[in-house]
């Protein structure tokens, strides 16, 4: 790989880095604002011990 292909590859990385980690705080942000409000994250129900056996 060239020294440009490579410079390009690095900076392409930092971007998506950068994007992940953005969007990974604003992911817990928004849990713990709704956590705030008193609203819990996953399923809205739960599957009971018979009822997981079956589906299993």
């Amino acid at each position: 790989m060239s020294p440009n292909g490579r410079l390009f590859f690095s900076i392409t990385v930092s971007f998506a880095q950068f994007e992940r980690d953005v969007i990974q705080q604003r992911t817990l942000e928004g849990l713990a604002a709704a956590k705030g409000v008193g609203k819990k994250a996953g399923p809205k129900f739960k599957v009971a011990g018979e009822q997981r056996i079956r589906v299993a």
